[in-house]
């Protein structure tokens, strides 16, 4: 716990992000940035441009009349958060038990909730009320559940097989995955459409999309069943696999001694290998730029690749069109480089988004940079940033207690929104809506910055590379 009682936790969606405040006097969630599909849990679509607290008490009342634990709003912690592409998760304790709740876009039952729509505030997952969770881990749209004791849950798309359920069923509800059902699972990360774990023991498996090599078992078809990933590339001297990170196509392994290996798409420069080289043979390969570091964690974002090391320096690499790898410029970047301005910061987490980052030191600062289109900079602007820039608000929010602050300034839809005034809504009035749920816009007209920033460089991703299209802005 950091001094003064509050620890925080970051996650990151497509353009969205996630602060999770801890303490013993207990929690909140705050989130900022696009809304459009409720993944802000703030009640509508707009998105919000500063941190704004979310109301998690309605969602733990309803779990309660659902027969669910018998969590209070005023006793709960909430433990984990994870963020897929437009949904966040957050698993919460309490006196009665743990529960989970979730909110944002729900098609393929991401949501976990047995429906397929989207919800605007937080709803409760009555199939995980009551159960003991570890981690939870979410792709574009698709979630796990890593139980504390053994076994593994999953929900969401499985066109790809990224659930493991040895079928490409989409599962609006959490299903064990039959391959973990007597295994200890300590850690598991979750690209677009792939998934990596590792266990206890050190043995990794991955399985879901794999065309790039990004499951790392040699075979570049797409895998339906967990495969055990060969990882004799990596000698004892590095020690068992202790955690995993996937990106958007490539995937990443750090050992108990600090080493980090990568795999799969290579195209920008994201497995840091100096090359933009695919690696799709059946073995890990070791970033050796980072050879005299101690690597404590990796994380991935669309295309881009960042790590923490023990001595709390942050390194990036990849594509760096928006600034995200916070380096002052906007060139891509095919080795670990240090980011800038956090020489005097000891780093202790990283998260990203598609096109941005953020980072927590050890004295509690927030700092954020690459895309802010949307607001997801929490800066109370759409701009970019190229390199870190502190989150002052959250100092503030800090000062007064994060509790206390969201007492006094829990959003109404209309507060530090993005104007919409493009879009057309259809009348609530006019449509039946379940309570949490908000009709979404109706667009007339697409954002002209999207197009311009967008689609000229990506087109290649229309086709094979993204088959729903290029990711929204």
């Amino acid at each position: 716990m950091a001094e003064g009682g509050w620890s925080i936790a970051m996650e990151c969606g497509a353009n969205h992000t996630v602060a999770l405040f801890s303490s013993v006097e207990g929690s909140v969630v705050y989130t900022w940035g696009q809304g459009e599909d409720g993944q802000l849990g703030l009640g509508d679509s707009d998105s919000r441009t500063v941190p704004c607290p979310v109301n998690m008490r309605s969602a733990i009342s309803r779990d309660r009349t659902q027969g669910g634990s018998e969590a209070s709003a005023d006793n709960a912690t909430m433990l984990e958060v994870a963020c897929g592409a437009e949904h966040t998760l957050v698993i919460l304790s309490s006196d009665g038990g743990p529960l989970a709740c979730s909110w944002g876009e729900g098609d393929f039952g991401r949501l976990g909730n047995g429906q397929n729509d989207d919800m605007y505030m937080p709803q409760p997952l009555p199939a995980l009320s009551g159960i003991s969770v570890r981690r939870i881990a979410c792709g574009d749209s698709h979630c796990m559940a890593l139980l504390s004791v053994k076994g593994m849950l999953s929900f969401g798309n499985n066109q790809f097989g990224q659930l493991g359920l040895h079928h490409t069923e989409n599962m609006n509800h959490p299903t064990a995955v039959p391959t973990f059902s007597e295994m200890e699972v300590v850690d598991a990360a979750c690209g677009a459409e792939h998934t990596v774990a590792v266990t206890s023991t050190g043995r990794v498996y991955s399985w879901g999309w794999g065309c790039y090599g990004n499951l790392g078992v040699g075979d570049l078809g797409h895998q339906h069943v967990p495969q055990l990933v060969p990882l004799t590339a990596i000698p004892e001297s590095d020690g068992k696999v202790v955690s995993v990170a996937c990106g958007w196509r490539h995937s990443g392994l750090v050992t108990a001694n600090g080493a980090l290996y990568t795999f799969g798409w290579a195209k920008y420069g994201q497995l840091g290998h100096d090359t933009h080289t695919d690696h799709t043979q059946a073995f890990a390969c070791k970033v050796d730029a980072l050879n005299t570091h101690f690597v404590t964690r990796c994380v991935g974002g669309w295309r881009h690749t960042m790590a923490v090391t023990r001595e709390g320096k942050l390194y990036a690499w990849g594509w760096n069109r928006f600034g995200q790898l916070g380096l002052g410029h906007t060139h891509d970047v095919k080795t670990p480089t240090p980011v800038l301005g956090l020489e005097t910061e000891r780093v202790i987490q990283v998260a990203c988004g598609w096109r941005h980052t953020v980072a927590v030191s050890e004295a509690r600062a927030v700092y954020t940079w690459g895309r802010g289109a949307s607001g997801q900079l929490g800066h109370g602007t759409t701009g970019e940033e190229r390199a870190p820039k502190k989150l002052e608000l959250l100092d503030a929010i800090l000062a007064e207690g994060p509790l206390k602050y969201a007492a006094r300034n829990i959003v109404t839809p209309a507060a530090n929104t993005i104007d919409n005034s493009n879009s057309m809504e259809v009348p609530q009035a006019e449509l039946d809506v379940p309570q949490g749920q908000v009709p979404k816009r109706q667009r007339l007209m697409e954002v002209p910055e999207r197009a311009s920033l967008e689609l000229v460089s990506d087109v290649e991703l229309q086709s094979e590379e993204h088959p729903r299209g290029v990711p929204g802005s």
